[in-house]
């Protein structure tokens, strides 16, 4: 428990104000990622895959590289697997 003085709320305030800026920055860095990634082809085929959203597909998409490479999706999945871990 917290003591109800000012100093602690003062700083209970900065700490809070200090999350929101961080997650306001990255939210305005996944937007920029998604920009280009976003006029790719391959956008569609990495975000088909199970548990790829916004954040991630940029980032699968430039650690992939060609995806043209790939015959089927699966394994595109299994060289993320792989690749990831």
């Amino acid at each position: 428990m917290l003591p109800k003085d000012a100093i602690t709320k003062l700083l209970v305030r900065q700490a809070i104000d200090a999350l929101n800026a961080v997650s306001a920055t990255l939210e305005r860095l996944k937007a920029e990622m998604l920009k280009p990634a976003s006029q790719l082809p391959e956008l569609p085929v990495v975000m088909s895959m199970h548990g790829v959203g916004d954040s991630l597909a940029p980032q699968l998409i430039a650690e992939i590289g060609d995806v043209t490479r790939f015959v089927h999706h699966s394994a595109i999945t299994s060289f993320a697997v792989i690749d990831f871990q």
